[in-house]
C-alpha cells in the first residue's frame, strides 16, 4: 500500500518513471492488488503503450470486478489500437456494471454521513447484501463481518454471511453463521432456508429438506423455499409429494414458469404417468416463458411418449433453435425422426 500511494504521489507530480516503479513494486509484493494494476494502466496509457495498458486494465478488473473504471479505460485503449469491436464490447460491459454499482456508491455515501454505530452496521449490511446479490461473495463476507463487529446481534448480517460462505463453499462457517442468526431469532424463516441451502450444497438432502420445511412453516408464501423442497423431492423421485409442493407454490405464484415445468415433469414420471396433465403444465411453462429451451424439450418428450411424433418434432426444433449446439436436443430430434 505504501508503494502504491507513493506511486500515486509521483504520478500527480508528473514523475512517471518513479510512479511506475512504485506501482510495479506494489504488484511484486501483492500480485492481486487491483488498484496498483489500474494505476499502472493509466501510466502506460499516458505513454501511449496501449498493449501494456490493456494488459494492466484487464488484470485490474479480473482481480476486482467493482473497479468499473478499468472497463471504461480498457474500451478507450482498444479504441486507440483500432479494435473497435473490443472497444464496444468493453464499453457495453462498463455501462452495465456501472448501473449495478450506482446503489452501492449511494450506500457508501450514506455510510460516510452516518455517525451512529447501529445505523452504520445496518448500512454495511445493505452494502454486503448488494455485493452478495451481484456475486461478489468475498466482498460480501468482509462487509458483513464489519457490520457484525459493530453490532453482533444483527440477525440479517449473520444470515447474509451464512449465504456468502455457502456460495464460497465454506459450509462449516455457513452453518455456524445461520445457527447464530437462529439463536438470536429462532423463528427467522430466512435463516432456516439458509441452513437448507448450506446442507443442500453438501448433498445432505434430508437436513436440507428439514430446514426448508421449517422455513415454509414459518413463512407459508416463501416461494424459494417451496421450490427447493420441490427440487429435492423431484430428484428423490418422490413425485406425489413434489406435485403437492408445486401445487401449493402455484396457488400463490400462478405465473411461475418453473413451477409449471416441474409439475409437467412430475406427472410424466409417475409410475402411472398422466401424460395429458403433464402436457398441460409443460405447455403452460412454454407460454409463460417461451425463451427457455428445456421447457420445449420437456414438452417434446411428453409428446414423444404420447406418440405424437409430428408435434414432438416441431417442439424439439424450437428447443434447438434456442440452443442449436445442445447434443441432448440433437439426439432427441434424431430419435423422433427415426420413430416417425
Amino acid at each position: 500500500m505504501i508503494h502504491h500511494q507513493l506511486g500515486n504521489v509521483y504520478s500527480k507530480r508528473g514523475e512517471r518513471s518513479a510512479a511506475m516503479r512504485h506501482q510495479q513494486r506494489a504488484i511484486a509484493i501483492a500480485p492481486e492488488f487491483a488498484a496498483a494494476h489500474y494505476q499502472l494502466g493509466l501510466l502506460y496509457a499516458q505513454e501511449k503503450r496501449w498493449v501494456d495498458a490493456i494488459a494492466s486494465y484487464q488484470t485490474a478488473y479480473r482481480h476486482d470486478e467493482t473497479l468499473v473504471e478499468a472497463l471504461y479505460n480498457l474500451a478507450q485503449a482498444y479504441l486507440r489500437t483500432g479494435d473497435r469491436s473490443a472497444a464496444r464490447e468493453k464499453m457495453a460491459l462498463f455501462e452495465k456494471r456501472k448501473a449495478t454499482l450506482i446503489p452501492l456508491q449511494e450506500l457508501r455515501g450514506a455510510l460516510q454521513r452516518t455517525q451512529g454505530t447501529a445505523e452504520r452496521a445496518q448500512i454495511l449490511t445493505n452494502i454486503a447484501r448488494h455485493y452478495l446479490k451481484n456475486g461478489f461473495y468475498e466482498k460480501a463476507v468482509w462487509e458483513y463481518q464489519k457490520a457484525l463487529g459493530m453490532d453482533p446481534h444483527l440477525v440479517p448480517a449473520h444470515n447474509g454471511l451464512g449465504i456468502a460462505y455457502t456460495m464460497l463453499g465454506k459450509h462449516s462457517e455457513a452453518v455456524t453463521a445461520q445457527r447464530k442468526a437462529l439463536a438470536l431469532q429462532p423463528n427467522f424463516a430466512t435463516a432456516h432456508a439458509g441452513l437448507g441451502l448450506a446442507y443442500l450444497s453438501q448433498n445432505e438432502t434430508e437436513s436440507a429438506l428439514e430446514h426448508y420445511r421449517r422455513a415454509v412453516a414459518l413463512a407459508p408464501q416463501f416461494l424459494e423455499a417451496h421450490l427447493k423442497i420441490g427440487t429435492i423431492l423431484l430428484k428423490q423421485k418422490r413425485y406425489a409429494e413434489a406435485i403437492d409442493t408445486y401445487k401449493t407454490s402455484a396457488a400463490f405464484a400462478p405465473d411461475n414458469a418453473e413451477i409449471q415445468h416441474n409439475l409437467g415433469i412430475c406427472y410424466a414420471r409417475q409410475a402411472k404417468a398422466d401424460l395429458e396433465t403433464a402436457r398441460h403444465h409443460a405447455q403452460e411453462a412454454v407460454r409463460l416463458d417461451p425463451n427457455v429451451a428445456s421447457y420445449y424439450n420437456t414438452l417434446a418428450l411428453i409428446d414423444f411418449r404420447r406418440r405424437d411424433y409430428l408435434q414432438a418434432e416441431t417442439t424439439i426444433r424450437k428447443a434447438l433453435k434456442l440452443e442449436p449446439e445442445n447434443r441432448n436436443y440433437q439426439q432427441g430430434l434424431k430419435q423422433i425422426l427415426e420413430s416417425r
